[in-house]
């Protein structure tokens, strides 16, 4: 399914015990590929997210907000070696998602509020991002 020209994803989160866990993990291991990325352990993913001063992402999605975004850094494995930056849109159960690679450098500016390298950028999320981040007042 697509919106807005991008494919959507249903994500569904359960809460489940060990037992079940080590179960489902078995069952999905004999049909499904591990990612390339990852190693036996599998790997470490830090998020850091954007709000506005309303903390408004926060705020709708505690009180169940059916359509929302949501902005964020990711690191993997502690290294900034892969930098990602992602919105994250939800629209009820169904999720897209856009994101872009960032450098170290472009990753400290944003954090400390300058997204101005973001406007010229060829890359779809970093533009959407500097929009919302002079908007929203991220």
């Amino acid at each position: 399914m697509k919106y807005n020209g991008h494919t959507l994803r249903h994500e569904l989160k359960y809460l489940i015990n060990y037992a079940e866990y080590r179960a489902i993990s078995l069952a999905a291991g004999r049909i499904l590929y591990p990612d390339e990325n990852s190693g036996d352990d599998g790997y470490f993913i830090r998020s850091l997210y954007f709000d506005d001063l309303y903390d408004s992402a926060y705020l709708d999605k505690q009180a169940g907000v059916l359509r929302r975004r949501k902005h964020r850094i990711r690191i993997y494995n502690c290294s900034d070696a892969v930098i990602k930056f992602e919105i994250k849109d939800k629209f009820d159960s169904y999720i897209s998602k856009i994101s872009a690679s960032i450098t170290p450098e472009q990753c400290r500016r944003m954090i400390r509020g300058n997204f101005d390298f973001m406007i010229d950028s060829d890359k779809q999320a970093l533009r959407a991002g500097f929009i919302d981040a002079r908007t929203r007042l991220l």
